[in-house]
């Protein structure tokens, strides 16, 4: 049986042999060794065999150690006397350091001996070291390491099949056997071929760090999975070849069942060939057969857990150490197999697939002079997928320029058809329902929102979640926050099914995305009812179709899918098809076609269209057989958008639509009511109705339990908020900022999910004393109230007592009041200077601003103020934050959210029970007149933290007059104008330059240069410095404090910043 764990040297391309033969010349020489020698070389295989003249002297002849290295395989001959020879021991020594340092074979044969008597040098065995102690000395080196040798090799697993017993056996079929297991193990076993495989290395390794190769007491599985062309098999094959030789046995399968057990059996017990009676049989032999072997086994491209449970069971099939390597394109067949560790194949980035393409094309790794721009277009088309990248590589050979042009020009309408093959395989494989669901997203979903999918394709009666899911597990499909992913040439094949299913008659198409194809249907009239769906997308232009019946979707009753953008119709349709279930499309006329009643409809789009009356098709009533109205349901809409429709006025009944999700009015200018019905719709999860200026309440009374967003900002009149009728759980944000609101109800306490609250700019408020906010839920964590400047200092109380509850992740902006006596620290002079040890301190930070300069604040008094928070820790900028707010306010927050983290290692200092510093510094241009710090008691011990102050320095802008004031003001807007535009309260920069008579030079900066180097030399304040590490070695991070609310930075890495 071959030894060292089993497998073939890395240096076998070296060798000069096959076989060197190692044995006693007195037993065996004519007899035993002289047979399975000239066995070997009719057999074709290269063996060493010395002739008897090398062995002379008292040192082995150099020539046999270098016939020894240049092997691949060593057999050795232990007979009777063979450690009689100190020339065998010095050989069994060498060949037994090559196994060590070279991987090399080393196939123990006990010939009419018994390993026992070899492994404890019993018998002739303990008369012949006794004889080499007398000669060398018991404890000599090289005896202590001749019987070393002895003992290891033969406690090496040597099996029965490896004694050769004279009474018992047949010494030529001994013989042939042993042969032809050589012969199998010296077969080449590299799947790969010797080219280099693009960015295989790199990889390759990624899969070794998952195999865990150095451990030896586990069985692993391991799953690669990706899309048909990616490079799975190459990539297992190479990984097979990198890793096979560390195993007792090793194989490589695919395809079949019955046949792949025999191939694997054959292939690991290395013996000519097996047949098994049935696939039963074959576990039952792989178990037995195989549990106690340490071996590798691929199986590749399997589509069926049929395979899995049958080659490989389970772990305990196979020896400790043993890996088992699975390719698929099905994911949840890794799930099936309880597959657990798993490596998905991406596709190639564009420096790797530019290689790879011209490996096929050029036959070197750069292209051809004048090809380097064709060579680019190519690899563009493939998107990565090596298949893609060789088909096309290997298609444009021997073609020239103008070749290479007409040959790419075709591949970008279609994908090559050997290329379309592979991808088609997983198609196939699927079921009618998922083939749809793959053909609508191909055509016409790609990259849009999974949930805006799911609910056309639920309302198509697709099974969207099972089939979504198999179509992702099959690679055909991928998620990316929250959107579906398509590989383009998945893309392209499913495009080109759907072509096959009518060459030449496009309206005999189920679906019609391409601008030319629609427009010759429409315009010809020619449709069918075997269209499902149509996108009409006139892409960057505006485009009216003209010529076109008003009939021409009479032919279509089959219409699933309706989507127009950025085209328009000259005429009304006098027909819809009642079978819709999306209506994507600025419709064209102030009310839909009479008869128009789709009860299936998912999804209704009509931005910005001029519709008049929506009460239909929502009221239709309809007679049942006795005779009775009944009310038409639209149970699967869940998207409404009627946003921009500048002519609506009222919003409909919906009740018989509940379950819709999405509700969106934004911008109706002229919308002035909307029906109770929609404060009742229980699934709906968003509704925003911004902008919507004539509005002067929402509803009497609300109860949406599913809620999760509530916008009305900017609707200037709305001055009622519904009384909440139920308890409403769900996290919740509701965004009421510009309204004329008098108060909120006292229900709002049962919105006892509500997270964010934003009042920002309520006049109603300002002008109406006493008004107030009730309670607040507990789970509020953000409140905006800026400018809410006439709240009471009881409502004032009810914020602060948000903290007060500990509740994470706080943040809140409101007008002007001192900060609670119960805060652990206040200060009015400096910035507080926190010490704490062990966990990261759980602390509230509260900050309040007056206004930036009594001379000049009539000027800026409507303007927000852009704020710069620090963080440094253990005297180093770790953090930085940029937001905005109103003067005269307050800003309460929780440091975590600040500044974006949570432990010691977000800001890369060590954990402990050392104290460390933490200090926190505000730049803005308003003056920030007291601080606080509050400890979340929860969370922190107070042994465990300490606060001390830190006086800042002097403001500058008290040092400037107020002409030099304003012009300061106006240079800071440049780097805030993102966040003033966002909250529509900029000034134009002109009207400021009017106002101060500055003019700016092209750069932005002042062309007063006294002003500038004024400027400049303020800037060495203390309080302006960004403190940076030496050397540049900061490890900062920054953000804005608000990305939904504000964009932009007014800090960059590694500079001074100027203006905060």
């Amino acid at each position: 049986m071959m030894t060292n764990d089993g497998a073939m040297s890395e240096t076998e391309s070296q060798c000069r042999y096959d076989v060197f033969l190692s044995f006693s010349g007195e037993d065996t020489r004519h007899t035993f060794t002289s047979h399975l020698y000239h066995a070997l070389c009719r057999k074709g295989i290269p063996t060493f065999m010395d002739d008897g003249e090398l062995q002379l002297g008292d040192h082995i002849a150099p020539a046999l150690l270098k016939a020894i290295q240049e092997s691949r395989i060593s057999v050795v001959v232990f007979s009777q006397n063979y450690a009689d020879s100190s020339w065998c021991l010095d050989e069994l020594v060498k060949i037994h350091e090559c196994m060590k340092s070279k991987n090399q074979l080393l196939w123990p044969i006990f010939y009419k001996v018994d390993p026992s008597d070899v492994r404890h040098q019993n018998g002739n065995y303990a008369k012949a070291m006794t004889k080499h102690e007398k000669r060398f000395g018991k404890d000599s080196e090289k005896v202590l390491q001749w019987r070393s040798t002895l003992t290891h090799i033969a406690n090496l697993k040597a099996l029965q099949e490896n004694r050769f017993n004279a009474v018992r056996r047949d010494e030529s079929k001994f013989i042939d056997d042993l042969v032809s297991k050589i012969f199998i193990k010296l077969s080449p076993k590299d799947l790969s071929s010797d080219e280099h495989i693009v960015g295989r290395e790199d990889r390759v390794e990624e899969l070794k760090s998952l195999l865990d190769l150095e451990n030896h007491n586990i069985t692993c599985l391991l799953g690669i999975h990706g899309t048909g062309g990616i490079g799975k098999t190459t990539l297992a094959k190479a990984l097979y070849d990198s890793v096979y030789n560390k195993f007792e046995g090793s194989s490589f399968l695919s395809h079949g069942l019955k046949h792949l057990q025999e191939r694997l059996l054959t292939d690991i017990l290395e013996v000519s060939k097996i047949k098994l009676r049935s696939t039963e049989d074959g576990i039952k032999t792989i178990k037995s057969r195989l549990g106690f072997k340490r071996v590798l086994i691929v199986l590749d491209d399997v589509d069926n857990i049929e395979q899995l449970n049958n080659l490989i069971g389970r772990e305990v099939w196979f020896g400790h150490g043993s890996r088992i390597i699975i390719t698929t394109r099905d994911k949840h067949l890794l799930d099936l197999g309880q597959v657990n560790n798993r490596y998905e194949v991406k596709v190639l980035n564009d420096q790797e697939s530019l290689e790879l393409f011209c490996q096929s094309a050029f036959r070197k790794s750069f292209p051809e002079t004048n090809y380097e721009y064709l060579s680019n277009r190519a690899m563009r088309c493939c998107k990565g997928l090596p298949l893609a990248l060789n088909v096309l590589g290997s298609h444009l050979v021997g073609k020239d320029f103008d070749g290479w042009k007409d040959a790419l020009d075709r591949y970008e309408k279609s994908p090559h058809e050997d290329v379309q093959k592979v991808l088609r395989i997983s198609y196939d494989s699927l079921a009618p329902n998922e083939k749809n669901i793959f053909l609508d997203i191909a055509c016409f979903f790609k990259g849009h929102r999974l949930e805006y999918i799911r609910r056309v394709l639920d309302a198509c009666d697709f099974s969207s979640g099972d089939g979504i899911t198999t179509l992702v597990n099959k690679s055909l499909l991928s998620i990316d926050n929250n959107c579906l992913g398509m590989h383009d040439l998945m893309q392209a094949m499913g495009r080109e099914i759907v072509k096959e299913e009518a060459w030449n008659e496009v309206g005999e198409r189920s679906r019609l995305w391409n601008h030319e194809d629609v427009l010759q249907v429409l315009l010809d009239d020619n449709g069918s009812s075997k269209i499902q769906g149509i996108m009409l997308d006139g892409h960057q232009r505006e485009e009216e179709i003209t010529c076109v019946v008003d009939t021409v979707f009479e032919k279509m009753k089959n219409l699933r899918i309706l989507i127009v953008c950025n085209s328009s119709f000259s005429l009304e349709p006098s027909f819809l098809p009642n079978n819709l279930r999306l209506l994507d499309w600025k419709y064209p006329s102030q009310s839909f076609p009479s008869g128009f009643y789709p009860r299936k409809i998912g999804s209704f789009n009509l931005s910005g269209s001029p519709l008049l009356v929506l009460e239909k098709p929502f009221q239709v009533q309809l007679l049942d057989l006795i005779s009775q109205m009944i009310v038409v349901t639209f149970q699967y809409l869940a998207y409404m958008n009627i946003s921009y429709c500048p002519m609506v006025t009222e919003f409909p009944d919906v009740s018989g639509a509940m379950n819709l999700r999405e509700l969106r009015l934004d911008g109706c200018q002229k919308l002035v009511s909307i029906h109770k019905s929609a404060g009742y719709l229980v699934n709906l999860v968003l509704l925003s109705a911004s902008g919507c200026y004539q509005l002067p309440s929402f509803v009497p009374t609300m109860y949406l339990p599913s809620l999760q967003y509530l916008s009305f900002e900017l609707c200037s009149r709305l001055a009622h908020f519904p009384k909440i009728d139920g308890t409403m759980d769900e996290s919740l944000e509701i965004n009421i900022s510009y309204t004329d609101l008098k108060e909120l109800p006292e229900s709002i306490e049962k919105l006892v999910g509500l997270k964010y609250l934003d009042m920002t700019d309520c006049k109603g408020l300002q002008h109406y004393q006493l008004r107030k906010i009730p309670e607040l839920p507990s789970s509020v964590e953000k409140v905006d109230a800026r400018e809410c400047k006439c709240l009471t200092s009881q409502t004032s109380n009810i914020l602060w007592c948000q903290v007060r509850k500990e509740i994470k992740r706080l943040k809140v902006k409101m007008p002007h009041t001192e900060i609670p006596e119960w805060f652990d620290y206040v200060n009015n002079g400096g910035y507080p200077v926190i010490k704490a040890r062990g966990k990261f301190p759980v602390i509230a930070l509260a900050f309040v601003f007056r206004d930036v300069n009594a001379k000049d604040s009539d000027l800026f008094a409507a303007d927000y103020q852009a704020v710069g928070m620090e963080l440094f820790v253990e005297g180093k900028r770790r953090r930085y934050n940029n937001f905005t707010l109103a003067e005269n306010h307050v800003f309460l927050c929780d440091l975590r959210v600040l500044f974006s983290l949570g432990k010691w290692e977000d800001v890369g200092v060590g954990g402990g029970n050392d104290w460390k510093t933490i200090k926190i510094y505000c730049k803005t241009e308003m003056i920030l007149c007291s601080r606080g710090v509050y400890v979340y008691k929860h969370e922190t011990n107070m042994e465990d933290i300490q606060f001390t102050s830190q006086r800042s320095c002097s403001y500058l802008v008290r040092r400037l007059d107020t002409f030099n004031a304003a012009r300061s003001k106006k240079q800071s807007l440049k780097w805030q104008d993102t966040y003033l535009e966002h909250d529509r309260k900029i000034r134009s920069v002109h009207e400021l330059n009017r106002l101060l008579g500055i003019q700016s030079s092209p750069e932005g900066t002042s062309v007063d240069k006294d002003h500038d180097s004024q400027w400049e030399e303020l800037t060495d304040d203390y309080y302006f410095h960004d403190d940076d590490d030496d050397d540049g070695k900061s490890q900062e991070t920054g953000h804005s404090e608000d990305d939904e609310e504000e964009s932009g930075s007014a800090c960059r890495s590694g500079k001074r910043m100027r203006r905060c």
